[in-house]
């Protein structure tokens, strides 16, 4: 058995010791939730009440992004350290390569009694996160505390352990995913009054719906819906609170360490759609705590780190050396109040089945971080030279004089709404056999003005099992398909304010940067046909059709 070191203040000590031994890990994965909607990274409501004390016993990363904004992409990074085209595990029947380790099956290799707990879904242990588990359990149970869910199942671990028996804890839930459900007995009044006239469910399929261009919810609706995921956080940080009260009540907190984290955020029209299908701010930036045995002062740490670094970062408070073939870079001297060994970037990708991809890049210089957002690589289905190919919806980002672009019905007729910075601006009615021109005016602004381009129309496209259904109602020519965004996060963390066109030598240089980025797969993932009772799972959540 490894000593533990007794600690008092290691975090801000001038010596910077090396960090403390500790007897057990904990991993809390708290999917879907978004740093920006929790106090303590400055959002306005009172959502996170425990977790904003906590903050001030525990060590906070202002700027931890995740790989990509999904969930079984982003969780396999955070297990392998590996950057997912790295990992190479992508929805919807993809298995982790044996060649591939996760730390967990590292940290039982070192000696530790590991344990995990999570709901399913796209953390089903099939897609190798249940690799390294003495105790692995899967099961879609309550969400809620009171019943048997993931974070009693995880305290019953707990009880078991010997006194000195080192071990690990992986917990995952989706409390605050959609469809957006707080429990009556705990909601915090963020929504005053009746639901907005003819608001329709809060579910996936409502997300889907607007982000495929068949309905469009509205802003009231969008904020009806924010209200609610507010108050499914807030319940979420009570029961978090009860948790760490348990974990007190054991002994467990006087010697372990706690890590609190997510997969990724949550979009509520702050970038014309919904859920976390696009790479922006508010979908990567994700909340990062870790609480250590003994400190009794809070550290905020500004350095851009990402989620691939938890994975050595445990590695290294289990003094079990991290595999060399990892992206990932230890957070452990960071966290000690040591110089940092990064070099202050984070990289991200989206991934959409269609072959879709934009890529992300944080930056910090000159004191200052910036976010660039290369998008529109690789659209599917394009036809025309210059142009988009056909869709049923296009949200994009164009430049502040005026354009001139046209467009044709996608087989029936249909009816094209335009609108310009989340106003509506024109309906035009398009025929297959003609294109009809459409133009918007120049804007008052210097910046980039957004776009969005929707329909109700839907020709049914020929869509692989498993995937999300794919249809069509127009094609449009005459608008940049590759685009760039930049943004100043910290002062701006919602990304209201694009300065691409303002910070050109910015743009260009990290534009460079993320395009030479091509991260092949360590060793290929395997493929497995899906059970039904995960692709029921799946349905239940939304992301397959």
């Amino acid at each position: 058995m490894t000593a533990l070191v007794a600690v008092g203040c290691f975090v801000g000590c001038s010596d910077h010791p090396a960090p403390p031994s500790v007897r057990g890990i904990i991993l809390i994965s708290l999917d879907t939730l978004s740093a920006e909607h929790l106090g303590l990274y400055g959002y306005h409501r009172d959502t996170s009440p425990f977790l904003d004390r906590l903050s001030e016993r525990a060590v906070v990363f202002d700027n931890a992004i995740v790989q990509l904004p999904g969930t079984l992409p982003s969780h396999m990074s955070i297990f392998t350290g590996l950057y997912p085209s790295e990992h190479d595990v992508f929805p919807v029947d993809s298995v982790l390569s044996e060649e591939i380790p996760t730390f967990p099956e590292l940290l039982k290799a070192g000696g530790y009694r590991t344990a995990g707990h999570t709901e399913n879904g796209y953390v089903s242990g099939r897609y190798g996160f249940s690799r390294g588990f003495d105790e692995w359990d899967d099961e879609r149970f309550p969400l809620w505390y009171g019943g048997d869910t993931f974070l009693v199942r995880g305290l019953r671990f707990l009880e078991s352990l010997a006194p000195d028996e080192r071990f690990f804890l992986f917990l995952h839930t989706y409390a605050v995913h959609d469809p957006y459900n707080p429990p009556k007995d705990c909601q915090a009044g963020f929504w005053q009054g009746a639901p907005p006239e003819a608001a329709p469910p809060p579910s996936s399929e409502t997300l889907l719906a607007h982000n495929q261009g068949l309905i469009t919810v509205s802003p009231e609706i969008a904020d009806y819906f924010r209200a609610l995921y507010d108050e499914e956080i807030r319940c979420l940080d009570g029961f978090l609170e009860r948790f760490f009260a348990d974990l007190d009540g054991l002994g467990i907190l006087k010697d372990s360490l706690v890590i609190i984290t997510a997969d990724h955020g949550e979009e509520f029209l702050e970038h014309g759609k919904l859920g976390h299908d696009q790479i922006y701010n508010e979908n990567l930036h994700v909340p990062l705590i870790m609480v250590f045995p003994g400190q009794e002062h809070g550290v905020r740490v500004g350095e851009v780190v990402e989620s691939i670094d938890i994975m050595p970062t445990i590695l290294e408070f289990a003094g079990i050396v991290a595999p060399e073939h990892i992206s990932g870079r230890s957070l452990a001297p960071l966290a000690m109040g040591g110089e940092s060994l990064l070099d202050g970037k984070a990289y991200s990708r989206s991934f959409r089945a269609s072959g879709h991809e934009e890529r992300s890049l944080y930056e910090r210089q000159d004191g200052e971080l910036f976010h660039l957002l290369s998008l529109g690589r690789g659209a599917d289905d394009r036809k025309h030279r210059g142009g988009v190919g056909v869709s049923s919806y296009l949200n994009t980002r164009i430049p502040p004089g005026e354009l001139v672009f046209e467009a044709t019905a996608f087989e029936v007729p249909s009816v094209l709404q335009v609108f310009l910075e989340g106003e509506f601006f024109v309906e035009v009615d398009l025929d297959p056999d003609q294109w009809t021109r459409v133009a918007v005016p120049r804007g008052e602004g210097a910046g980039s003005r957004l776009l969005r381009l929707s329909s109700a129309t839907c020709v049914d496209l020929d869509t692989p099992e498993g995937l999300p259904r794919r249809c069509r109602s127009f094609s449009v020519r005459g608008i940049p398909l590759r685009r760039s965004e930049l943004y100043r996060t910290e002062s701006d963390t919602w990304e209201s304010v694009d300065l691409s066109l303002d910070l050109t030598d910015v743009t260009a240089r990290m534009l460079h940067e993320t395009e030479s980025r091509n991260h092949q797969p360590l060793s290929p993932a395997t493929e497995q046909v899906l059970e039904r009772d995960l692709e029921e799972e799946l349905r239940a959540l939304g992301y397959i059709q």
